[in-house]
C-alpha cells in the first residue's frame, strides 16, 4: 500500500497546484484543527477497491471554494464548500485512477457519506497522510477495501 499512498500524495500535490495554485508547505501537522470541512470520499473500483477520504481545514476549504468559483471577499456557505470539495475529490480520484494503468478500474461518485462508496465493502487497511497549504492542514486517508 506504500506505493499506492505515494501515488495518491503525488496526485494530490499535482491537482491542488494546478487547480488552486497552492504548493504544499514544508511545515507538517500531526492533526487537523477543530473546524474542518469534509471529509469527502471517492472510491476506486477493482480488486482491491480503495476509498480516498479528504478532510480540509475549514479556512483552506473556503479559500479553495472562492478560487474555484471566482468569488471575491465572500465567505462561501457550507453547501458551496461541500460542492467544491466533491468536485476536487472527483478530479483527484480521476487523476489517481491513472496510477492504476492497465487495470480495469473506475472512480465512484464523490460523497460526503463514507458508507455510500462501497456499502458492502470491508476496510482491511488504512493509511493517512497530512499535508499543509498556506499553513492550513488537510488529511488524506486511503483505505483498501475487500468486497
Amino acid at each position: 500500500m506504500n506505493n499506492t499512498l505515494k501515488n495518491l500524495k503525488t496526485t494530490i500535490f499535482n491537482v491542488i497546484e494546478q487547480m488552486f495554485f497552492l504548493l504544499p508547505d514544508e511545515q507538517s501537522f500531526e492533526e487537523l484543527g477543530e473546524k474542518v470541512a469534509g471529509p469527502v470520499h471517492i472510491g476506486i473500483t477493482g480488486d482491491p477497491g480503495y476509498i480516498v477520504s479528504l478532510t480540509f481545514d475549514y479556512d483552506l476549504a473556503a479559500s479553495m471554494t472562492n478560487d474555484l468559483l471566482g468569488l471575491e471577499n465572500d465567505e462561501p456557505d457550507d453547501e458551496l464548500i461541500g460542492q467544491s470539495l466533491r468536485e476536487t475529490a472527483n478530479i483527484i480520484g480521476g487523476n489517481f485512477l491513472l496510477s492504476f494503468a492497465g487495470e480495469n478500474r473506475n472512480v465512484t461518485l464523490p460523497s460526503l457519506i463514507h458508507e455510500d462508496i462501497f456499502p458492502e465493502g470491508k476496510v482491511v487497511e488504512t493509511a493517512r497522510l497530512m499535508i499543509a497549504y498556506d499553513g492550513c492542514p488537510m488529511e488524506a486517508m486511503l483505505q483498501r477495501i475487500e468486497m
